[in-house]
């Protein structure tokens, strides 16, 4: 689990905003749709307008090689850690929030596969299909946050299990 959150941190702090260099485009970061909480049609086609032939080229090939692999990595490093916090608190009968991670993943995918077919069909322009992938953009966000505020909830929990536990061994131990 360690592994997959510095795979995580490395992926982002490192090779996100770097890939479009190899590529020669600079500044795809602003314009990639990935990133946004939602966006329309026109925003869409004008963010990869505004990326031009080698920023198009760096964001297919980010999405490709790196978001795909990166959407099973978090989905996975997740999962594990709901998992390991839902059994280590004993809830019962909340097991399927440890998938949740992979609803998050699920969106991505699709998100992924609308932006890559965006992309290969550029300059032509697809308004249901922006409609579908913009959709599925802001899905993957607001899955996102349920997950983040669910591990921090249970990280909350368990720390006051630990507080708790430890005052009252503290009580019990200056009784004898």
């Amino acid at each position: 689990m360690l592994g997959g959150f510095v795979l995580i941190l490395l992926i982002n702090v490192f090779i996100f905003p770097n890939f479009g260099r190899l590529f020669g485009a600079e500044n795809t970061m602003q314009y990639i749709l990935d990133v946004r909480f939602c966006y329309s049609v026109d925003q869409a086609y004008s963010a990869l307008n505004a990326m031009g032939e080698a920023g198009r080229k760096a964001y297919f090939w980010t999405v490709l090689l790196v978001d795909m692999p990166y959407l099973i990595i978090y989905s996975l490093t997740y999962t594990l850690l709901l998992f390991l916090l839902i059994n280590r608190l004993h809830i019962q009968g909340k097991k399927y929030w440890g998938y949740l991670p992979f609803v998050v993943g699920l969106f991505d995918f699709f998100e992924n596969i609308g932006i890559l077919l965006l992309l290969t069909t550029y300059p032509e322009k697809h308004t249901v299909l922006a409609i579908i992938t913009a959709l599925f953009t802001s899905l993957k966000w607001v899955s996102a946050a349920i997950v983040f505020l669910l591990l921090l909830l249970l990280l909350f929990r368990l720390i006051l299990r630990k507080i708790k536990n430890r005052n009252h061994s503290s009580h019990s131990d200056s009784s004898v």
